[in-house]
């Protein structure tokens, strides 16, 4: 008699269609072991009845624990596929999880990146910090009174504010130092050009 250990978890944690595979391999496995005039059958559930001939039971547990043994390495081959794809779907669920934060908001290379068009020269940034939606800047520029104006019309955010009361820093040439926050948005996404096909190009031509 022959039965499979940890059977029941497997359809559990996998369902039955699983577990159906894995009786067909276990079954597999026996039905090539099996000598001439041999028989192997299921008895129920996860149990495996084995009629095998000659030899005594010397030569019937030899048989047994050989069989065991590539049932074990079937087994532990199969977990590390299982593992891998746990992580490859890891990784892709990952992947998507980035991908949708940023279709809400922009990440921080894209947001320097605008700053860095937008600002005017000579601002220092001592800070930028995005947090929970939400974008801050402290830094120094002789143009504070300027920058809001110079920020709004960018599509990675809204509602730019100049925070608390603009300090003059005598250590910095003339500038000031401001404090800016401004709400985080998703960029709009734009549309792919038109490419024009021959029959309309050349319809153009005179």
């Amino acid at each position: 008699m022959i039965d499979v250990d940890g059977f029941k978890a497997v359809n559990d944690a996998h369902g039955h269609a699983a577990g159906d595979g894995v009786l067909a391999s276990v079954a597999a496995r026996l039905r090539a072991a099996m000598r001439e005039g041999e028989v192997v059958g299921r008895f129920g559930g996860d149990e495996f009845c084995m009629l095998l001939t000659g030899g005594g039971i010397g030569d019937a547990a030899e048989r047994a624990d050989r069989l065991r043994a590539q049932v074990e390495q079937s087994a532990r081959q199969a977990r590390d596929v299982s593992d891998q794809r746990a992580l490859l779907q890891s990784l892709v669920n990952g992947a998507r999880f980035l991908d949708e934060k940023s279709a809400r908001q922009p990440g921080a290379l894209q947001v320097w990146n605008e700053l860095s068009q937008l600002l005017p020269a000579g601002t220092y940034l001592e800070k930028m910090g995005i947090e929970n939606g939400s974008l801050q800047l402290i830094g120094l520029t002789r143009e504070a009174n300027q920058l809001v104006s110079l920020l709004e019309p960018s599509p990675l955010w809204r509602r730019v504010n100049l925070t608390g009361v603009l300090q003059a820093d005598q250590a910095a040439n003339g500038r000031d130092r401001f404090t800016l926050t401004a709400e985080l948005q998703a960029a709009p996404t734009r549309p792919a050009p038109v490419q024009e096909t021959a029959d309309a190009a050349s319809a153009k031509q005179p």
